[in-house]
Order: structure tokens, then C-alpha cells, then sequence
């Protein structure tokens, strides 16, 4: 292996072997560390996909914390309002948050700039006063008491469990799809990859003593690649699925 490609490697290992080893590394931490550690992965992950609208398409956005809610109280009031199983909650609350997206481009396409900017603002403060003033629902200023989420068999009663499940099949979809975008890759074009999108969504609970991903490059932009992933136990059921964004250029030292 040349080593422009073992570096290309090492790029395409290194995120994610970073993510993983902080989950892990996290469990040796106090709770509420775990609990810090936790959303702050899951905020990097919807930062992905900021750095995406904001610096490939161009697209001046102020409603990331109004979709990040809207997708939070979609999955969590059909659990606690209908005691709606929690995987079938995460399906519903993409759904909404796909709608919500429409109802946001609607009016969002006719302006531009910084009048863009202004209209996702606008919707942004309407989300926040929806969901304020929406007691019975939302519970208001003090939000909801959410019971622990089961996912792949596993209660996620604690912060440290929490923290295993972002950090764990974040770093194994991640891993998967940008192996995928690197396999076919022309490394004359590049070896420096950095993941700038990444979302999983779980299907159903696992079994067995395994799961394995399988990726595949979507879609080959000029420097934007596009991953899918699948997890399935070692008997072929489909327990999760993901989507990657993988920007892939020149590194300065090439």
C-alpha cells in the first residue's frame, strides 16, 4: 500500500476511531460527564449537517434549534401521550420533521441571503413559542418526563448506556460509509475525507451476538460523496440504517 493511500485510510479510521474511543472513554467518567459527552455528540452530528446547508449549499439557515425540537418532541409525546413503542416514535418524528422542512422551503425558496436567514428566524421563533405555549403537549417551560427508551433489546436507563449507543453505532455507520466512498475513490484526486453529514435511524431491535454494517457509495460529487449504511444481526434482520456525506480533497502536505 502506497502511502498517499495508507494516509487515505488512516483518514477514512481516524473520526470515527476518535468518537469510539471517547464513548468508551467516557464510561470512567461521573454521570453527569457521560450525559455531557452524550449530547455533545449528538450535537456534533446535527452540526454535520449544518456545516452542509450552510457551507456546500449556501443556504443561511437560523431554524437548526427549531428542527432539532421539533424532531425531539415528535419522538417523545407519542411515547408519552400513547405509549407509542420508542423506534415507531423516532419513524414518526422523522416524518414530521421532513414536513416541517417542506412548510420552512415553502416560502424559504422566493428569498435569498439574508432574507432567508430573516424567514428561518421567523419560523424558528414560532416553533419555540408553539411548543412553549402547547402545556398539555409539550409540558411547556418544564418539557417532558420521558421514560427510558429500548433499543436493540437494551434499556437505556442510565447516562452511560445513552452515551454507548451515540458513540458506538455513530463511529460504526460512520466508519462503513466512508470506507465505502474511499474504496472506489481516485486517490490522485485526494485522500484527506472528513465526514460533514451523518444521520442513523434505528428500525428495530437487535438480536444475536452480532451486528454487521454494509455500505455502499451512493453518489460521487466532484469533491461531496454520498454513503448508505445498513445494520443487521448475524441472521440478516435490519436494525438500523444510516446516511453519510463525506467531503474528500487534497491535503495541504500532498
Amino acid at each position: 500500500m502506497s502511502s498517499q493511500r495508507a494516509w487515505g485510510v488512516a483518514r477514512v479510521f481516524a473520526p470515527s476511531a476518535g468518537l469510539l474511543a471517547a464513548a468508551i472513554l467516557g464510561l470512567a467518567l461521573g454521570t453527569y460527564w457521560q450525559y455531557v459527552l452524550a449530547i455533545s455528540i449528538s450535537a456534533a452530528i446535527i452540526g454535520g449537517a449544518l456545516s452542509m446547508l450552510v457551507g456546500f449549499a449556501r443556504c443561511i439557515t437560523i431554524a437548526t434549534g427549531a428542527m432539532m425540537a421539533i424532531g425531539a418532541y415528535g419522538a417523545a409525546i407519542p411515547v408519552v401521550q400513547a405509549q407509542v413503542p420508542f423506534l415507531a416514535a423516532v419513524v414518526f418524528a422523522t416524518v414530521l420533521g421532513a414536513i416541517a422542512g417542506i412548510i420552512l422551503a415553502v416560502p424559504g425558496v422566493r428569498f435569498r441571503s439574508h432574507n432567508l436567514a430573516m424567514v428561518t428566524l421567523v419560523f424558528q421563533a414560532v416553533v419555540i413559542i408553539v411548543l412553549r405555549e402547547s402545556k398539555a403537549l409539550t409540558g411547556g417551560a418544564e418539557g417532558l418526563n420521558v421514560p427510558a427508551p429500548t433499543v436493540f433489546g437494551i434499556s437505556f436507563s442510565g447516562d452511560g448506556p445513552f452515551l454507548l449507543l451515540c458513540g458506538v453505532l455513530a463511529a460504526l455507520i460512520d466508519t462503513a460509509g466512508a470506507g465505502a466512498v474511499m474504496a472506489g475513490h481516485d486517490f490522485n484526486l485526494g485522500s484527506r475525507l472528513s465526514t460533514v453529514s451523518l444521520s442513523v435511524n434505528y428500525l428495530s431491535a437487535a438480536s444475536g451476538t452480532k451486528v454487521v454494517a454494509s455500505a455502499r457509495c451512493t453518489r460521487r460529487g466532484r469533491t461531496t460523496h454520498y454513503a448508505a449504511v445498513d445494520v443487521r444481526t448475524d441472521d440478516g434482520k435490519l436494525v438500523a440504517q444510516g446516511i453519510g456525506a463525506y467531503l474528500v480533497g487534497k491535503d495541504p502536505r500532498e
